[in-house]
């Protein structure tokens, strides 16, 4: 109810003042209004999906029959892909939305479950990796929610087991004609408009035309320092980085000109996940 009312009273999100207890219902709600053409939509990325890809199976194929868990894996096509890829390897996968789910329970993948990703349903040390890709991560809406999510990613994981993830920077600039803004406009993005609207710094608040309908939708963007340290301090050791153009899936230097996806492996166990 309170998704369509929304709608219905918004003309511009930058007027919009939006409850932070909304944005998990927010979330939920898009990407439900988005399963069925997800796919569709998700091939407008389709270069940079595939450098990331790559990487994973570069990885993931250094291991004899892993076990992995995609969380946020939304109709699961991808992790089919990868599961066909990487030989011996078993596929588990979550996602909150119930839409998407019920897509993925058709692919051939070893287990499907709808699941908050911060309320994992599985026993401590039992994945050899996990993968929360396409800045599934950046969809919780407050920090304590992340490091919940990477405490409970730790703890899932066997010892030294990887966790692959990819953010989106915050502070990047674009690489040309699909995808373009300045240094100012990135300010404008991670701070002023959040402050307008009463949100954190990097968090966004945006809208898409699904058929018809106006569609609002939550995310949140990372700084480098911000997503090292979350890691760092959820016991992992970064292992390797890499940023990503956003268009072209090309390997950068420069921080502002692409995505950011982090290798890392478990180096602890934390004492308490709460």
């Amino acid at each position: 109810m309170f998704v369509r009312q929304l709608i219905k009273s918004t003309e511009s999100f930058s007027i919009c003042k939006i409850m932070r207890s909304d944005l998990a219902k927010i979330v939920t709600f898009h990407f439900d209004a988005l399963a069925s053409d997800y796919d569709r939509k998700s091939l407008n990325r389709k270069k940079y999906n595939t450098a990331v890809d790559k990487l994973i199976i570069k990885y993931l194929m250094r291991q004899k029959k892993p076990l992995v868990l995609d969380v946020g894996c939304g109709t699961g096509s991808r992790a089919e892909n990868l599961k066909s890829k990487i030989g011996g390897s078993k596929f588990y996968c979550v996602d909150s939305s119930l839409e998407m789910i019920k897509i993925a329970k058709k692919k051939k993948l070893d287990y499907v479950a709808k699941a908050d990703m911060e309320k994992l349903p599985f026993q401590a040390d039992y994945f050899d990796d996990i993968l929360c890709l396409f800045n599934s991560f950046g969809y919780l809406n407050t920090y304590e929610k992340r490091l919940r999510t990477l405490y409970k990613f730790n703890k899932a994981l066997k010892s030294e087991g990887l966790l692959i993830i990819d953010v989106m920077n915050s502070w990047h600039l674009g690489e040309g004609r699909e995808y373009k803004r300045s240094l100012m406009r990135a300010f404008w993005d991670n701070f002023v408009t959040p402050n307008v609207l009463g949100f954190a710094v990097g968090d966004r608040y945006f809208e898409l035309m699904i058929g018809n309908k106006v569609i609002p939708g939550f995310v949140h963007g990372f700084s480098v320092g911000e997503i090292t340290g979350l890691l760092k301090n959820s016991g992992f050791e970064i292992i390797q980085s890499y940023i990503i153009g956003y268009d072209t899936g090309q390997i950068k230097k420069e921080t502002r000109d692409g995505q950011l996806l982090f290798i890392c492996r478990k180096i602890f166990n934390l004492t308490n996940e709460n």
